[in-house]
């Protein structure tokens, strides 16, 4: 199964360089065990390409426009992917469960610490 991460964006406030480290390390370890890793996010090009240099995915889409399905397709055909295959890890129920969902790739919801 490959994995996409999604989604850090400019609203975090401090929590930005911890969760930078953490998520660097992340896909370090993705890229070890084979795992390609695309940034998917709706933020503007500058957020999206800062944050790709950062963790250092294998690609990214800015301004994706989830819910939306064609950046999913796009990676999808990109990397000669199958649905099966693919995964997207996002912390908005509308844009990022209901966007990989619709495009019919497993989802999986992350929270941020102190939201319900």
């Amino acid at each position: 199964m490959k994995i996409l991460i999604n989604g850090i964006g400019g609203r975090m406030g401090r929590e930005v360089a911890k969760l930078a480290i953490e998520l660097k390390k992340l896909v370090n370890d993705l890229h070890s065990k084979g795992f390609i890793v695309v940034l998917i996010t709706n933020a503007i090009a500058e957020i999206a390409a800062s944050t790709h240099e950062q963790l250092e995915t294998d690609d990214y889409i800015a301004r994706a426009e989830k819910p939306e399905t064609i950046s999913f397709e796009k990676i999808l055909k990109k990397y000669g992917l199958d649905k099966s295959e693919m995964a997207h890890i996002g912390n908005s129920m509308r844009d990022d469960i209901y966007g990989g969902n619709k495009a019919g790739i497993t989802t999986c919801l992350v929270r941020r610490k102190g939201w319900a």
